[in-house]
């Protein structure tokens, strides 16, 4: 499994998008859903077998491949992702803010 250790120190581009004061723990959480988003959208697109022999494969022939890696720059925003982490994980149903993280709970819908 290849791993990325270069690591860049994230700077708010706007106080809406201020890292809280633990950015370790957002920043964990946030690579922790956004792994486990990517791979229930591979179970769900292609069943479970083949969804883990696509844990370490990314399809980069694709728009959201070229948002990161755009053919024009010479290296990549690295410091972007973590901008967004904030608003992501609060789109997606976490309390960020304060001193810590929490998932609001889910309520399941009676059918």
């Amino acid at each position: 499994m290849a791993k990325l250790a270069h690591i860049t120190p994230a700077r708010a581009s706007s106080p809406a998008l201020t890292i809280p004061p633990r950015p370790d723990e957002l920043l964990d959480a946030y690579s922790s859903w956004l792994f486990f988003e990517r791979h229930f959208l591979h179970i769900g697109r292609f069943g479970i077998e083949t969804a883990l022999g696509l844990i370490d494969t990314v399809q980069v022939d694709n728009a959201g491949a070229l948002f990161h890696l755009p053919i024009k720059a010479d290296l990549p925003d690295y410091t972007a992702p973590a901008r967004r982490a904030a608003s992501i994980l609060s789109r997606a149903g976490f309390q960020v803010g304060g001193s810590k993280l929490s998932a609001r709970l889910r309520r399941s819908r009676k059918l």
